[in-house]
């Protein structure tokens, strides 16, 4: 009985210090993130700032071109997404966006109140295979610098990828943009979609 009770003690007092010993793990590295915001493209929704493509797309639209291209820098990127992120979740509001780029893959960070729970940075690659496709999907997942377990992450990022092939499906099926995508390009400075007609 007694040694029962030890382990039982043993296991109480692990439940209790292993999410205070996290915490303390996600403390750090958001405190070593925020020491590294200079060499990342960041926006805040609390600095919002209007940024026009009206005139971009509509040249790419009625460009007399049989193909053509139209580019986005990864602020501009960051503005569009994070004028759409969250719209109707009460729950969650993106305070912050910012994004660490190389040729293929774009790490986006989201910095999140949830629930009231401020300063949670959720993460997310955006990946590009190296061939001519308008394809991208969503990998590693991320809470701060703890990679999700597939069995929470799996069907948030199958959610995610469906949505991003449907709306690219939807843009080229109904011919939104007048020109069928073809290719889209992930750089290290910017995002390329290609179209022809």
């Amino acid at each position: 009985m007694q040694r029962l009770f030890k382990i039982f003690v043993i296991l109480l007092v692990l439940l209790i210090l292993l999410p205070i010993f996290l915490t303390g793990i996600y403390l750090l590295w958001q405190k070593e993130f925020a020491s590294n915001l200079s060499t990342k493209s960041c926006v805040s929704n609390n600095e919002v700032k209007e940024v026009s493509f009206d005139d971009r797309i509509r040249d790419f639209v009625f460009s007399s071109d049989r193909s053509d291209y139209i580019q986005f820098t990864k602020e501009e990127v960051l503005h569009l997404i994070s004028s759409e992120f969250g719209k109707g979740e009460a729950d969650i509001i993106v305070e912050d966006m910012c994004v660490d780029s190389a040729k293929g893959v774009w790490k986006v960070y989201l910095n999140m109140t949830v629930a009231g729970i401020k300063n949670v940075w959720f993460i997310f690659d955006i990946i590009k295979d190296d061939r001519e496709t308008a394809e991208l999907y969503v990998d590693n997942l991320y809470l701060g610098n703890f990679n999700l377990p597939s069995f929470i992450s799996s069907s948030l990022k199958e959610k995610i990828n469906k949505g991003i092939s449907d709306a690219l499906i939807l843009v080229n099926e109904n011919s939104f943009s007048g020109r069928n995508i073809t290719n889209i390009e992930l750089f290290e400075e910017n995002i390329v979609i290609k179209g022809v007609y």
